[in-house]
């Protein structure tokens, strides 16, 4: 059945050089799809002041219109072991448009070895606000690269995860990622890879991985790379 929904959201973020404080009022519809998961159509207006070291005081003040769809067949949210999940935001007014899709497809044999098969695609038109374009990556989707390292109006990568499982309790994992589009780079980016262990709690999963990637993708001639620590409580898609 669907529900309409009205939510209001405040919060600050700090991102590189930046500091955002953001406030979004939505009204929505959810139509669940059974058990496939829901799509949700919003009306939103957000009020955004971002305070930029180079750049100054920004302050936008928009409507926009947007969509988000979830496909969840994961047979455990928490830990998955088979399955796959697809998300998709839209978001778009008479001046911009974006799009943000994530993929994740996980297979287990042997029923201690799985595979994560991923991919994330962000695309945002020439006028979207600059804030629009960073990409919220990390360890789970962009490992070797800092969390908001990473501002594109156009990036594409996919990625390969290996995962032991130990006790039940316990999972080693291997990552490899490829960055196929980075709008800001014209140099191919080289590949970048880690390894971490999750371990499962009453409290949820707790995850620590290294990884080491380019330090800085968006100077085209840079080649220094970096090792980058990450540390998470809980589930991030």
């Amino acid at each position: 059945i669907m529900s309409p929904f009205i939510s209001m959201t405040k919060g600050i973020e700090s991102k590189p050089n930046s500091k955002i404080d953001y406030s979004i009022n939505t009204i929505g519809i959810n139509f669940p799809l059974k058990q496939y998961g829901n799509i949700s159509i919003r009306t939103n207006n957000e009020k955004c002041k971002e305070n930029h070291v180079s750049l100054g005081n920004q302050i936008f003040d928009y409507n926009y219109n947007s969509v988000h769809i979830d496909i969840d067949q994961l047979d455990n949210i928490l830990y998955p072991k088979r399955g796959y999940k697809i998300t998709n935001d839209y978001e778009s007014n008479n001046s911009y448009n974006i799009s943000k899709i994530k993929l994740d497809y996980f297979h287990t044999f042997k029923f201690n070895h799985t595979i994560r098969l991923y991919s994330l695609i962000h695309q945002t038109s020439i006028n979207a606000p600059n804030y629009k374009n960073f990409i919220y990556g990390g360890y789970n989707w962009l490992p070797g690269y800092n969390e908001f390292s990473l501002s594109s109006s156009n990036l594409s990568s996919i990625g390969f995860e290996y995962q032991i499982h130990y006790k039940n309790s316990t999972t080693f994992k291997l990552l490899i990622n490829k960055i196929l589009q980075y709008a800001e780079s014209n140099n191919s980016l080289p590949i970048s890879y880690g390894v971490g262990i999750n371990i499962k709690s009453i409290l949820g999963p707790f995850n620590f991985t290294w990884a080491r990637g380019l330090k800085d993708p968006a100077i085209s001639t840079n080649v220094t790379k970096h090792n980058i620590f990450y540390f998470n409580f809980g589930v991030t898609y």
